[in-house]
């Protein structure tokens, strides 16, 4: 059955197949596009704001693979295979493995399943298969959230894709070969919406989630989190590994200045600085 397409998650525009991708020079190891296809040039922007982690949602219609949340968007050029895998695999045959030349960390696709686990799966399955480049590849990741045929992902002797985990996963200590990134709902979790510094007590919630990922190799990272500085600020700060946003343009920004924050050393006690 062929579903109506859901408009209001179509982008104001598709750019054209063969609109140059073009990485940022510095890569942004923290910075995680939420629905990345529902912006104006998906993919495309993520990569020119140095995001490593972008995220598909897609549905299952006949034997193809099309993008959308609610609803799929039923269109030619909005397919998994025509906006993301293709572009990727191209553009990492040209830079010998990778989406950031000077990038050693792992760029993670993640793809939300939202039609049933397991036949979509193996299309999926299918469809990396046809993409050399992302098999066995150290800077290369895809990880399968949302409806996750989990039993057939993890003992995938092939290994074409990982499994986003939940917190709850966290006592199953699965590996982080196969499990390699922790995802949430904030809100399940935390009261906190960003307005000044977070409660003490939610603050040690946190920083336990952070220690457990960490400690069994994971990322950790939230969605429906305020989408605000403050926000980032605190989860950085705690050791989450993906921020979560819709603001692409917002985020690279605050991450940027970050990154180039450096703290001035101070004076010697006792010693004047030369004229």
């Amino acid at each position: 059955m062929i579903l109506p397409v859901f408009f209001s998650s179509w982008p104001a525009r598709t750019p054209p197949e063969n609109e140059a991708i073009v990485p940022a020079a510095t890569a942004l190891p923290h910075a995680h596009a939420h629905n990345d296809y529902r912006h104006d040039k998906p993919l495309r922007e993520a990569l020119s704001r140095g995001f490593t982690s972008v995220e598909a949602d897609v549905h299952l219609v006949g034997n193809e693979l099309y993008l959308g949340h609610w609803l799929p968007q039923i269109s030619a050029d909005r397919t998994l295979k025509g906006l993301y895998l293709a572009p990727l695999s191209s553009l990492m045959t040209r830079q010998q493995g990778k989406v950031y030349t000077n990038y050693e960390g792992i760029f993670y696709l993640m793809i939300d399943i939202k039609t049933d686990s397991l036949a979509t799966y193996r299309v999926l399955w299918k469809q990396l298969q046809q993409y050399p480049v992302f098999r066995c590849n150290p800077h290369f990741q895809v990880f399968i959230s949302g409806n996750r045929a989990m039993h057939h992902i993890q003992n995938d002797p092939e290994q074409m894709a990982a499994v986003d985990g939940r917190l709850p996963d966290l006592v199953k200590c699965a590996g982080s070969d196969v499990m390699p990134v922790i995802s949430d709902n904030f809100r399940k979790f935390f009261k906190w919406r960003g307005k000044g510094p977070m409660p003490a007590l939610e603050s040690e919630r946190l920083q336990a989630f952070v220690n457990e990922a960490h400690r069994q190799g994971k990322k950790l990272r939230f969605w429906s989190i305020p989408d605000q500085p403050n926000v980032w600020e605190t989860l950085l700060k705690a050791g989450v590994d993906f921020i979560n946003t819709d603001n692409l343009q917002g985020l690279e920004r605050f991450m940027t200045t970050r990154m180039n924050a450096t703290p001035r050393a101070a004076e010697p006690l006792g010693v004047l600085p030369e004229k």
